[in-house]
């Protein structure tokens, strides 16, 4: 009686430019090499832990989303959807450690702009990456390290993973198993 219809994410994530991706650097004023967090600042997104183990890596992590509540990091603030991907694009890594999501959205934007992911093995995040993204226990500050440092060295296999896997979640395949299912009520209401 429940059928589930993802949503899709934008085609403006895919590879960049090295034009594009130079431009984002000088815009924000990004390092070589960095670890990329996208979302608000809550608890939930849990950027507390996330830092804690970035620490540990000597590479620097660069938030961007608006500050919600809890501990202050060094975040870009609100930058505009079109920015995204060049940003996605340069860094060396996507971290989405969160407690909890409904869905996730950053996960695949990130895989679709060719960045490997490591991300939570709670809440919908397995279910989005299947087996193309790190999963690390969100609670612990060692796996998320170990789960960076496994994708900053996997990064290539990641990425190739990655693509396939975002090219699952198009609005045209929302739609298309939206209608599906409306053509099936219409067939059981005959």
């Amino acid at each position: 009686r429940i059928t589930v219809v993802y949503p899709g994410i934008s085609e403006l994530y895919k590879p960049q430019s090295k034009k594009e991706i130079d431009r984002v650097k000088t815009k924000y004023n990004l390092p070589d090499k960095f670890i990329l967090s996208v979302g608000t600042q809550e608890p939930r997104k849990n950027i507390a832990r996330l830092r804690e183990a970035v620490e540990s890596l000597n590479i620097p992590l660069v938030v961007v989303g608006k500050h919600g509540w809890g501990d202050k990091t060094q975040t870009l603030g609100f930058v505009p959807e079109l920015d995204l991907p060049g940003i996605y694009g340069a860094s060396s890594v996507f971290a989405y450690p969160s407690l909890y999501e409904g869905f996730g959205f950053p996960v695949l934007e990130a895989m679709a702009s060719g960045t490997p992911v490591v991300t939570s093995n709670v809440s919908s995040l397995p279910e989005l990456t299947g087996n193309d993204a790190v999963l690390v226990d969100p609670e612990d500050i060692k796996s998320i390290a170990s789960g960076i440092k496994k994708a900053l060295l996997k990064r290539d296999d990641l990425i190739k993973k990655g693509f396939a896997q975002a090219k699952l979640f198009t609005w045209e395949a929302t739609a298309k198993q939206t209608l599906e299912v409306y053509e099936k009520i219409f067939e059981n209401c005959k």
